[in-house]
């Protein structure tokens, strides 16, 4: 099955969302987490649509759009192996890197669910969805 070309998606340094990660919270949090690395992170990127609204998406096509019950709260799931962990638009912004790569190319081939996360995401930022 071939996949529509034609959305960007900017990839996040995985290290520096380590980083914010890390130095979040009180001591204690910083303690427990002192080892974590970017490893910890699945490869993710964040896609813009026409609307100028952002989302972050991983290589399985899951995404997010910051918002919980329909309401905006401007925290962005980056999934990792365990969950995800919120960040904020700007804190995004801080991580990412030049690297680009064409949806169609970063979601992997395998199987129905992850044709489907990228049909879904691919028609949001073409635009053919409005909204977050």
């Amino acid at each position: 099955m071939s996949r529509a070309h034609g959305v960007t998606v900017h990839m996040l340094n995985t290290e520096k969302l380590a980083e914010l990660f890390r130095n979040a919270g009180d001591d204690a949090d910083r303690e427990t987490r002192k080892g974590i690395t970017g490893d910890y992170f699945m490869e993710t990127g964040i896609m813009v649509n026409p609307e100028c609204y952002i989302r972050t998406i991983n290589y399985e096509g899951v995404s997010d759009r910051g918002m919980v019950n329909d309401v905006f709260n401007d925290q962005f799931a980056v999934y990792t192996n365990y969950g995800y962990i919120e960040f904020t638009e700007s804190q995004l912004r801080e991580c990412l890197t030049e690297t680009t790569i064409d949806l169609a190319d970063f979601i992997r081939v395998f199987g129905d669910r992850l044709e489907r996360n990228f049909s879904i995401n691919y028609n949001w930022a073409i635009g053919s969805v409005k909204g977050r």
